[in-house]
């Protein structure tokens, strides 16, 4: 089974004959994070939240004005400080690219809450 198939909170993406995450994994090469999320949010809107995902897309297009005008100037590790340190531990591995031994932690982290 592809992790394609599986959806976690509805269907509004896995109804669709490609999904926002493979076109955008295809074709979104040029685009930011901003502008992703946009993207998502105008694809999903009619089949999960409505108006309110309209609202994100608009407050994507705001935030995405306004850090490219002022970009945030911070140390990583000023970041992370923020965060219990099992959470730091996780985001830091994302940010290094070693995401499958971050979803190994996490997935430990679901099994030890049930």
């Amino acid at each position: 089974m592809s992790a394609l198939d599986i959806q976690i909170g509805g269907s509004h993406y896995k109804s669709k004959d490609i999904q926002p995450i493979e076109f955008l994994w295809k074709h979104g090469d040029t685009m930011d994070v901003c502008q992703k999320n946009m993207f998502k949010y105008v694809s999903r809107y009619p089949d999960k939240n409505g108006i309110k995902d309209l609202r994100k897309v608009v407050h994507y297009n705001e935030l995405r004005r306004e850090l490219f005008i002022q970009p945030p100037r911070f140390d990583f590790e000023e970041y992370f400080m923020q965060f219990s340190e099992a959470d730091a531990g996780v985001l830091r591995l994302i940010f290094a690219g070693r995401t499958s031994e971050a979803a190994e932690l996490v997935q430990g982290w679901l099994r030890d809450s049930q």
